[in-house]
């Protein structure tokens, strides 16, 4: 038996088999077009409310609006990550790896932050990754506004284009959200 791990913060209160399964579960459902059809709606955008294309599946990538949307719901951590390199890092760290396969960008982060001295000289980390036609830029800066202290550019990545900001503070990486 295989299982399905599928992130709760994904799933809304609109029919779980629809979104587990995808809309071929419509067709054999004895509820489709009565007033107890919980996934109308999906049928009709072929997403939840949240915006998740169905069906929700484990290890799927995500598109950037998909990726933000969800971010988004990371308001604090309830478990911190450590990369191999010993960051520790939070939830919405590895759920922005997970959802957007890169483990990568913890990697490179980390590859400069765990540099001797470079989290005591820089104690508040504002990362950036600008990414835009398939290629990349990472940038740290100590704060908004303030020349970047690290540059990297990355050649190519299928990280959702968008700009994505993440900040490390007191040794732990984490989003802006959950800071």
């Amino acid at each position: 038996m295989i299982a399905k791990g599928i992130p709760q913060a994904h799933l809304t209160g609109e029919c779980w088999t629809v979104q587990t399964q995808g809309l071929k579960a419509c067709k054999t459902c004895e509820y489709r077009d009565t007033d107890n059809c919980g996934g109308q709606s999906i049928r009709i955008t072929g997403k939840n409310s949240k915006g998740f294309t169905v069906p929700l599946a484990p290890g799927k990538t995500f598109t950037a609006d998909e990726l933000k949307t969800y971010l988004s719901g990371f308001t604090g951590t309830e478990r911190y990550y450590k990369s191999w390199l010993g960051l520790l890092y939070t939830d919405g760290l590895q759920a922005m790896a997970e959802g957007a396969g890169a483990y990568w960008l913890i990697d490179a982060i980390s590859s400069y932050a765990m540099q001797s001295g470079f989290k005591e000289k820089y104690k508040f980390q504002f990362w950036t990754l600008e990414v835009k036609d398939r290629a990349a830029v990472l940038t740290m800066h100590e704060d908004t506004g303030r020349p970047f202290i690290v540059r990297q550019e990355i050649k190519y990545t299928d990280f959702p284009t968008g700009t994505w900001e993440m900040y490390l503070i007191g040794g732990v990486l984490l989003l802006p959200s959950e800071y």
